[in-house]
């Protein structure tokens, strides 16, 4: 009977460390899609950011050309 219950302890504690390591596995899986989804959306901010940038770029040079074409035919001629 003892060593029945040994071996039954042992069984149940091997199955617990199973367990154990499939639950770490588990929360290191989550935490790597965790930072993944992080950096793709960091990803996505980025470029938002960049194109933002772009639109504003080409918003000022319009901007640059327009006022050129204003004041082009109000300049006096000798």
């Amino acid at each position: 009977m003892r060593r029945e219950e040994r071996r039954e302890r042992r069984e149940r504690r091997a199955l617990g460390e199973v367990l154990l390591e499939r639950r770490r596995a588990e929360r290191r899986a989550e935490r790597r899609a965790e930072r993944r989804e992080e950096r793709r959306v960091e990803r996505r901010a980025e470029r938002r950011a960049e194109r933002r940038e772009e639109r504003r770029a080409e918003r000022r040079a319009d901007l640059r050309l327009s006022l050129i074409h204003i004041s082009e035919p109000t300049r006096r001629t000798p």
